[in-house]
């Protein structure tokens, strides 16, 4: 399945957290983040939303469960994302830490 290149880029910076209402992560978190979804991508440094786009591309040529239907994986991914209790978790987490 294709997704035009902006609308990878709209999901991804969710992912890095580079719009409102979602939290910055840096290198770390974003590993992290891909860990909670059951996913063994590790950033390295690279440039984050285009490394998180390719990633995000990557899952979306995965076999598709049937006829117009995202990737499962793909799938967990977006709801790992949209899951607003792990969000807020994350960004308490992440206040604590800089507190300290």
């Amino acid at each position: 399945m294709k997704f035009k290149p902006r609308n990878l880029r709209a999901i991804a910076e969710m992912v890095i957290g580079d719009v409102e209402h979602f939290p910055r992560r840096s290198s770390f978190y974003i590993t992290k983040f891909f860990e909670e979804c059951d996913l063994d991508f590790v950033h390295v440094g690279s440039t984050r939303a285009i490394w998180t786009s390719q990633r995000l591309e990557e899952l979306l040529e995965e076999p598709q469960p049937a006829a117009f239907q995202l990737p499962t994986r793909f799938v967990v991914l977006l709801r790992t994302l949209m899951d607003l209790e792990r969000q807020r978790t994350v960004i308490w987490t992440e206040a604590k830490r800089w507190r300290c």
